[in-house]
């Protein structure tokens, strides 16, 4: 779809999906609810219906993601802040780009000028279809010079009067040594020179094929200026609007209540950690060399503009902007950041945690700065589906969530994709899926590494009831990134069905509280009980002699050390002062899969 689409407007198809109105979303004082929602890459043409059909019921509050899930919760935020500012259609104006995305999902992935050759080749080893097209075709190219050789080494031995058994084994060896390097040739300049020469500049790339800027014709951006113009159009309902939406706008005037909380996850490869965008949690800066090649001009023209300054640590560097002058595009980029697919987003930062260390092993460090290059990569690698990420001990409104899963079984199997547990007793839990390759063996190790905290609490009791999920199998989503238009829009369609189980559907807030509830209840009378028998065991008398003699936290006064003390034992005591008895077998009754009450960084 062109920037300047229609509200409205509809591409054809033949999957039946809603066509809404802005009186829909033109709600009074509805009931707020927050979302979370997983990477995917293309599974995240999933979300705008789903999306859309929450919104009908509800205000969007607080919005999460990761990745593809970043965009949608970009977008759902600009849709909500042109509500607010008295123009419901945002969300059709959401709907008009998202209805045309099926078409031009390919054309968001444009290669740098220089990697074309290699990204031909990975096209045209995946279009083959596997390790044996390859090889036919590689034979084919081989049977020329194979016939040359052949007739190079098998005419002169014939010419020469040799014996019939030289001459056939002349006309052999001729054959099968020039074949096999007529066919070293083709893959070489087929496949491995293109590979190898863009493996060489990858790190000249910051180690992405895809800038995300648009690399020709401007009627077909890319992705990152596809998403800047769509959020430009959808919050302010003009794609040229003079400044970028910043997550200031989103937030509001009142700096104790944020009108809309977004927030998105991206990796620091770097220092092996995620962040939560938009708080980067450390002093940072951009070299405009760097970023001029990653964001469109007008947000650049912005930050160049007052929406940061120089840094005083670097020449030539400007600081990453603060939070609420922060642009959404930069923050959705920085987290949709898919390893080699796009280019990794470069900041620079200074390493104070080696001189501290240099010192701690007895060496001198030096007194220059040592300001490194940091890349930020997809925010899936360390954390795909943030469902933490607006939690309390008790819930006040609902959080709907989306995930993704493997359909391991023939699609034919089955009459739905969308699942949402119902019942207290209905469990989604892992399922078995072999490793039959080295291929798979690979994959399964990284999914392992990256999803396990997040596959394990989606178990758990009051989470696993506010999770939708849709099961996709391994043509849909993902990395495919040429599904065919019609593929695109069923996804669409099994979004708007996850947000109908939300808004029509099997989800019961006060169920899902009475059961946050109890696993509150059980964590608290655990760590209490634990902790009882520790402090009784030893621990109140050590701390009272302690107490005195403390080294750190000096801010704390003698007084205030006591107190701590006797908060402790206050708090304990109402657990001794209730009737243990008065819940018999409380331990079979409560919940099973309630996780555990731990000290978790926060990022």
């Amino acid at each position: 779809m062109a920037v300047g689409s229609v509200e409205g407007e509809r591409a054809p198809s033949a999957i039946d999906l809603p066509a809404f109105t802005a009186e829909q979303f033109a709600l009074d004082n509805p009931p707020e609810c927050d979302m979370i929602m997983k990477g995917g890459i293309t599974s995240g043409v999933v979300y705008p219906y789903a999306v859309l059909q929450i919104a009908t019921k509800y205000r969007l509050r607080s919005l999460g993601g990761t990745s593809a899930g970043a965009i949608a919760a970009a977008f759902a935020a600009a849709a909500e802040y042109a509500r607010l500012n008295g123009r419901p259609e945002g969300f059709l104006t959401l709907q008009s780009y998202c209805d045309a995305l099926p078409e031009r999902l390919l054309s968001l992935f444009q290669p740098s000028a220089e990697l074309v050759p290699a990204v031909d080749s990975i096209k045209a080893a995946i279009a083959a279809g596997g390790l044996r097209p390859i090889v036919r075709r590689g034979l084919r190219q081989g049977i020329l010079p194979a016939l040359g050789g052949g007739i190079a080494l098998g005419l002169p031995s014939f010419l020469l009067q040799s014996s019939l058994y030289a001459t056939g084994l002349a006309t052999v060896l001729g054959f099968a040594a020039a074949g096999a390097y007529g066919i070293y040739r083709w893959g070489r300049r087929v496949f491995a020179d293109p590979v190898l020469d863009a493996f060489a500049k990858l790190p000249a790339h910051h180690y992405g094929f895809c800038t995300g800027l648009t690399q020709g014709d401007p009627a077909t951006p890319a992705l990152t200026d596809w998403i800047y113009h769509a959020l430009q159009h959808i919050a302010f309902g003009d794609p040229k609007h003079s400044t970028p939406l910043t997550f200031g706008d989103l937030r509001g005037t009142d700096p104790g209540r944020a009108e809309i909380d977004l927030k998105v996850v991206t990796t620091n490869l770097s220092m092996r950690r995620p962040h939560t965008l938009p708080r980067l949690g450390v002093l940072a800066a951009f070299r405009p060399g760097d970023w001029d090649k990653l964001f469109p001009a007008p947000v650049m023209q912005y930050l160049y503009g007052g929406g940061t300054i120089q840094s005083d640590r670097e020449p030539g560097s400007w600081l990453f902007p603060l939070e609420d002058k922060l642009p959404v595009v930069i923050a959705v980029r920085m987290s949709l950041s898919f390893p080699l697919l796009f280019t990794a987003v470069p900041l620079r930062i200074e390493d104070t945690e080696l001189p501290s260390i240099i010192r701690t092993l007895g060496g001198q460090p030096s007194k220059e700065p040592r300001i490194r290059t940091v890349h930020f990569s997809d925010g899936g690698i360390s954390s795909n589906f943030p469902i933490h990420m607006f939690d309390a001990p008790l819930p006040t409104r609902p959080t709907f969530a989306f995930s993704f899963e493997e359909l391991l079984s023939d699609a034919g199997d089955v009459t739905s994709r969308v699942a949402l547990p119902e019942t207290a007793s209905e469990g989604m839990g892992v399922q078995i899926q072999e490793v039959k390759s080295p291929t798979g063996f690979a994959w399964q190790i990284l999914n392992s590494a990256k999803d396990w905290q997040d596959q394990l609490l989606s178990e758990i009791t009051g989470q696993r009831e506010r999770i939708a999920r849709i099961f996709l199998t391994d043509r849909e989503g993902g990395l495919n990134l040429d599904m065919p238009p019609a593929v695109s829009r069923q996804l669409m369609r099994w979004g708007y069905e996850a947000g109908c189980k939300f808004t029509d559907g099997p989800f019961d807030f006060d169920e899902h509280k009475w059961r946050r509830l109890l696993v509150l209840y059980k964590h608290l009378e655990q760590n209490l009980e634990a902790t009882d028998s520790i402090w009784e065991a030893g621990f109140s008398d050590w701390y009272k002699a302690y107490l005195r003699e403390v080294k750190s936290y000096r801010k704390l006064t003698l007084t205030d050390r006591r107190q701590i003390a006797a908060d402790i034992r206050k708090l304990l005591a109402a657990r001794k002062s209730g009737d243990a008895a008065a819940i018999a077998r409380l331990e079979e009754k409560l919940p099973k899969r309630a996780g555990t009450l731990k000290v978790a960084p926060k990022y």
